[in-house]
C-alpha cells in the first residue's frame, strides 16, 4: 500500500468528536452525493422520455422513409423495389396530401395517408387502435382520434359518411364547387390513437388505392417506406440507398424525419446536466474549504513527516488521496440512491406525469445507460481532483517548524 494512501486512509476514518473540520468535510461529501444522484436521476428521466417519444413516434413513422427529389409525387421504381426485395428489406408504397374532412356539421383539415397491403409490417398502427378494426377495403378509412373527436365522427354509419375533399388543378375561374373540388366519400371503420398530437389530430389513413382516386395520381405515390429488421443497420441502409439512388431519391431515417425534435431533447439533457453539474461544483468547494482547514489543523503532522524524511510529492499525495476518498464516498453514495430511486420508479411508479393524457404512460419513464454513469463518474471525480489539488499544493510547500 501507497505511504500517501495509509496516511490519507487514516485521516479519513480517524473522527474526532465535534471537529468542525470533519463536519464541514461530511458535508462536501453529501453535497456530492445529493448532486450525484440528482444527475443519475434526471439523466434517466430525461432517457426515459426520449425513448418513450421515439418509440411513439416509430409505430408511426418508418425507420426509412424514400421521397423523390423531383415532386411530390412519382411512378413506383422497379429497379428500387427488386434491390429492396433482394435485401430482404420489407417496404410498403404510400401516397399523402393534404384535404378538408367533413359530414352534415363538422369539418378539419387533415393530411390524408394511403397505404398498402404491406403498412401494418412497417408500422405498429395495429397495436394503437382505440376503436373499431383496421380494415381499409374499399373506401373504409382509419381516423385519429383527435381527428374523429373534431368532426364527432361515427364509427361504420353509412348514412352519416365522412366526405374528403382535395382541390383540382386547373386553370382560370372555377363555375361551381364541384369544378374546383374532387370529392370522395368515405366509412369510418376505425379509430387510431398513438398519443402524440402530430399524428391523432391531423391523419386519416385509408387505402392506396383510395388516395389514388382522391388525388388523381393514377399508380403514383409519394414516398416508400421501409422497416429494418435490426435497427443498428438503419444508417448502413441509409448509406447503401443513398449511393445506389440518391440522384433520384432522397432516403430519411427515424432520425432525418424529426431531427429537430431529437435536438431539442438532447439539449434539454445536455442543459439539465450542466445545472446539476454546477451544483455539483459548489459541493466540491466545501471538500476544498475542507482540506485547507485540514491542512491548517495538521500543521505539526506534517513539519514531522518532512522531517522524517517524507518528501514534498508524498505530502502532496496524501491529501490528493483524502480528497479522492471523499469524492469517491459521496459518489457511491448517490450512485447507490440515484439507482434506487430509479429502480423503485421503475417499478412502482411514485411520481406520475403533469399531463398523463399526452402520453402512453402516465408515470415518468426512467432508462439508465452506462455512458451516463461513466460521465457522472468521470466528471464528478475530475472536479474533486481539482478542488484537492490546491489545498495538497500547499501542503507540500509546508516548511517543519523548527525551520521557521
Amino acid at each position: 500500500m501507497p505511504f500517501s494512501f495509509y496516511l490519507a486512509s487514516r485521516y479519513f476514518a480517524i473522527r474526532r468528536p465535534r471537529n468542525i473540520i470533519q463536519w464541514i468535510s461530511w458535508v462536501g461529501v453529501i453535497g456530492i452525493a445529493v448532486g450525484t444522484m440528482a444527475l443519475v436521476v434526471i439523466l434517466a428521466v430525461f432517457n426515459g422520455l426520449s425513448h418513450l417519444i421515439e418509440r411513439s413516434i416509430t409505430q408511426f413513422d418508418p425507420d426509412i422513409k424514400i421521397i423523390s427529389k423531383q415532386g411530390k409525387y412519382f411512378q413506383p421504381d422497379t429497379t428500387l423495389e427488386k434491390y429492396l426485395k433482394q435485401n430482404r428489406i420489407t417496404f410498403s408504397k404510400v401516397l399523402e396530401g393534404k384535404a378538408l374532412a367533413t359530414n352534415k356539421t363538422h369539418q378539419h383539415l387533415v393530411y390524408i395517408k394511403g397505404v398498402d397491403e404491406n403498412y401494418t409490417k412497417t408500422s405498429g398502427i395495429q397495436e394503437v387502435i382505440y376503436q373499431g378494426e383496421y380494415n381499409l377495403t374499399e373506401n373504409n378509412i382509419i381516423l385519429g382520434y383527435g381527428v374523429a373527436y373534431l368532426l364527432q365522427a361515427k364509427l361504420e354509419n353509412v348514412l352519416s359518411p365522412t366526405h374528403i375533399k382535395v382541390p383540382k388543378m386547373f386553370k382560370g375561374m372555377p363555375l361551381s364547387e364541384e369544378a374546383a373540388v374532387h370529392s370522395l366519400s368515405a366509412i369510418n371503420k376505425g379509430i387510431f390513437l398513438f398519443n402524440q398530437k402530430e399524428f391523432d389530430d391531423q391523419y386519416i389513413i385509408c387505402s392506396l388505392n383510395y388516395a389514388q382516386d382522391l388525388f388523381i395520381q393514377e399508380g403514383g405515390i409519394s414516398a416508400y417506406e421501409l422497416k429494418i429488421s435490426n435497427r443498428r443497420e438503419v444508417f448502413r441502409v441509409q448509406k447503401e440507398l443513398q449511393t445506389r439512388y440518391g440522384s433520384q431519391f432522397q432516403v430519411l431515417t427515424w432520425y432525418d424525419q424529426h431531427k429537430a425534435l431529437y435536438k431539442v431533447m438532447r439539449a434539454e439533457k445536455r442543459i439539465a446536466y450542466v445545472v446539476i453539474f454546477l451544483l455539483t461544483l459548489i459541493a466540491a468547494s466545501t471538500i476544498l474549504s475542507a482540506l485547507m482547514m485540514l491542512v491548517i489543523d495538521k500543521q505539526k503532522d506534517i513539519g514531522i513527516l518532512l522531517a522524517m524524511g517524507t518528501s514534498p510529492g508524498q505530502i502532496q499525495g496524501i491529501f490528493l488521496w483524502q480528497g479522492v476518498m471523499m469524492g469517491l464516498f459521496g459518489l457511491l453514495i448517490g450512485i447507490l440512491s440515484g439507482l434506487l430511486v430509479c429502480f423503485s420508479q421503475h417499478r412502482w411508479q411514485w411520481f406520475k406525469l403533469p399531463n398523463p393524457e399526452s402520453f402512453i404512460v402516465d408515470y415518468y419513464p426512467v432508462r439508465i445507460y452506462a455512458a451516463d454513469l461513466i460521465v457522472i463518474v468521470l466528471s464528478t471525480l475530475l472536479i474533486t481532483l481539482f478542488a484537492a489539488f490546491y489545498p495538497a499544493k500547499k501542503a507540500s510547500q509546508t516548511l517543519p517548524k523548527f525551520l521557521v
